[in-house]
């Protein structure tokens, strides 16, 4: 289901009077994505709403409905059911709140080096790239910057990621791949080394290994290697412990335009998308004018601290925050 018809147009030769220009000539790009903000907030917020109204639906149903002579919401199963949903939501509607709160506060920054701590939905500017990489695919065509490099510290010994086919409610969780190889718990990479690369049958004999068990195949497609359930394991500090120990800093949710380029080389270089301001320890507002850019193969070994709760994000990604010190962003 589309939350919104968004779609790609290109006019080949076409010139705009000056006049009819939107915006600084050259930042179409970044204009445009700036208008989706509403759209975003807005989507979420329907989503919320819709789950919500699911909530109330079912409890209204428990109380109503009978069996064996009693209301199903006296059975203790449906209590756990009904909890679970009530807690999903709350845990989403805090953070959403808080979000929508700061955006009424736009804040500037100056270019130049700052501490940055990822959100779990932020951390993605890192994984997407380190997802390409360990592909089994990248090992045969040799593109990977991984290939080779298989026992080597290339991280922070602080960083320990793995993808879990085993994960109890993982959303990637089976008992065997789209081959039929079981799944397992892969170490990619473990405190700090990097262990693994994911495999099925297919890359696997092409690159001389034995399957993993990541397997994925879509409905029309043949099976290819992916990930089951990518996690990063957690630090010991809490996340507000992270943002009290930053005088001046930056809190990156989400950027935008994120999987373009060549990501596989790990260098990204994305416009601010949720991004919040800290000062003195605390979350003041919203940074809306900026780019992030880096390269995770440097930046990845630098980690300043690691969040003692974990997140799931787009189904897959399952990350705490992480704190990075030695990115540079371009503000205003």
């Amino acid at each position: 289901i589309r939350g919104s018809s968004t779609a790609e147009l290109i006019f080949d030769n076409c010139r705009v009077p000056a006049e009819n220009v939107l915006g600084q000539f050259g930042a179409g790009f970044l204009t445009f994505m700036k208008s989706l903000d509403i759209g975003r907030a807005s989507l979420g917020a329907a989503c919320l709403g819709g789950a919500q109204a699911v909530l109330d639906a079912a409890v209204k149903w428990a109380a109503a409905r009978q069996q064996f002579g009693k209301p199903i919401a006296q059975n203790q199963s449906v209590h756990f059911v009904i909890a679970d949903m009530a807690a999903e939501i709350e845990r989403m509607t805090g953070p959403f709140a808080e979000q929508m709160t700061l955006a009424d506060n736009i804040i500037d920054i100056p270019t130049g080096a700052m501490p940055i701590i990822f959100s779990p939905r932020g951390l993605l500017v890192f994984l997407l790239p380190l997802n390409a990489a360990i592909n089994g695919r990248t090992v045969y065509t040799g593109i990977s910057p991984l290939v080779g490099k298989e026992g080597e510290a290339l991280f922070d010994e602080s960083l320990t990621i793995v993808d879990d086919g085993t994960l109890e409610k993982g959303i990637g969780t089976a008992p065997f791949d789209d081959e039929g190889v079981p799944k397992r718990r892969i170490p990619i990479v473990e405190n700090g080394v990097f262990k693994n690369f994911l495999f099925d049958k297919t890359t696997a004999a092409k690159s001389k290994r034995e399957s993993n068990g990541c397997a994925n195949r879509g409905i029309f497609t043949p099976p290819g290697p992916g990930i089951s359930n990518l996690a990063i394991e957690v630090g010991d500090v809490s996340k507000e412990d992270m943002i009290a120990g930053i005088e001046d800093g930056i809190l990156v949710d989400g950027v935008l335009g994120m999987g373009q380029g060549n990501i596989i080389s790990g260098v990204f270089s994305n416009p601010f998308g949720a991004v919040f301001k800290i000062e003195k320890g605390k979350l003041v507002g919203r940074v809306k004018d900026g780019t992030i850019s880096g390269n995770i193969y440097s930046n990845l070994k630098e980690i300043s601290a690691i969040s003692d709760v974990q997140e799931t994000v787009y189904g897959s990604f399952h990350a705490p925050h992480i704190r990075v010190d030695s990115l540079t962003v371009a503000g205003k």
